[in-house]
């Protein structure tokens, strides 16, 4: 049987850099990455700290020209993570689907 595809948004394989936290932990410092695809409602990275689906994120990026159009500014973008898998990638590392729930412009302090 088929799976259905659920995503909408339009998926761009590009490799963006991005920092990401996790909300609600005291003391984590932001991790840095590159993307592995974007859309404008979420997001695919590999990283080397464990997440769980269901646990929010917060996640600075500069939102490239061929989703948004216009040239990105600096974003952080609140999530949660949707899913996680493992296969085909190195030891300790897990790829990450995180979706936007919302976004707000960075501040520079």
């Amino acid at each position: 049987m088929a799976t259905s595809e659920r995503r909408i948004a339009r998926r761009f394989k590009l490799r963006i850099p991005l920092r990401f936290h996790r909300l609600n932990t005291l003391c984590e410092r932001d991790q840095g990455e590159n993307s592995v695809n974007i859309s404008s409602s979420g997001i695919y990275f590999t990283t080397n700290l464990p997440l769980s689906v269901g646990e929010a994120v917060d996640i600075l990026l500069k939102m490239p020209k061929q989703i948004t159009g216009t040239h990105g500014i600096e974003s952080c973008f609140t999530g949660w993570v949707t899913h996680v898998e493992s296969t085909k990638l190195p030891e300790g590392y897990s790829g990450v689907g995180v979706q936007f729930l919302c976004c707000s412009a960075a501040s520079t302090t």
